[in-house]
């Protein structure tokens, strides 16, 4: 399963060499993908560039020209500032509830769990409303993994938050929270203490 740490975005490849016409898109890229993708479309397809950019469009990576790249990129950026402002506005207020301390040490309280939660909701619905204004930068079969990628994200989210009661007994830490929203940690590693 991927899993998406929401360090953001987009990620922007370079597809040629030095002075590429081409820069390769895609909504969540996962780390080496365009790179792992490439060797295999290059195998499947020695010396065929025709095929080779059909094969990683197949792949989910849409080509655009340096000016479109651009203008991407600076769209991206710009949700993503508008993003971080309001994550950091929800991250004060959970550091007042647990007053503070290490997420290591700050055990949840109801409020502080509700917080978090919060926050993580609003990093989905922001990344899939960055991604859908900014839809011309990828293509359909990369937009359709974006879509499953970011409704399996949200029925895990779901999931944390049926078992908020349970989670909030075992007295969960913001470090442990965090580490189930990267996936980092699994739930019955917590509830089976």
């Amino acid at each position: 399963m991927k899993k998406l740490v929401f360090i953001f975005f987009t990620s922007l490849l370079v597809g040629c060499a030095s002075k590429p016409s081409v820069i390769w898109h895609h909504p969540f890229p996962a780390p080496n993908q365009f790179q792992q993708m490439s060797e295999r479309c290059q195998k499947e397809n020695p010396k065929n560039m025709i095929m080779l950019a059909e094969c990683y469009k197949k792949a989910g990576w849409n080509p655009l020209s340096i000016q479109e790249s651009e203008k991407c990129k600076r769209e991206i950026q710009f949700a993503q500032e508008l993003l971080e402002k309001k994550i950091s506005l929800r991250l004060r207020h959970r550091l007042e509830v647990t007053a503070g301390k290490p997420d290591s040490e700050a055990v949840l309280s109801e409020k502080a769990f509700d917080y978090m939660i919060e926050g993580q909701q609003i990093k989905i619905n922001g990344i899939i409303d960055a991604v859908n204004k900014n839809n011309s930068c990828y293509n359909e079969n990369g937009m359709k993994d974006f879509k499953e990628f970011m409704d399996e994200k949200q029925s895990e989210l779901n999931f944390l938050k049926q078992n908020k009661i349970k989670l909030l007994k075992k007295r969960i830490t913001a470090l442990q929270l965090n580490e189930l929203f990267l996936g980092r940690l699994e739930l019955q590693e917590i509830l089976g203490k």
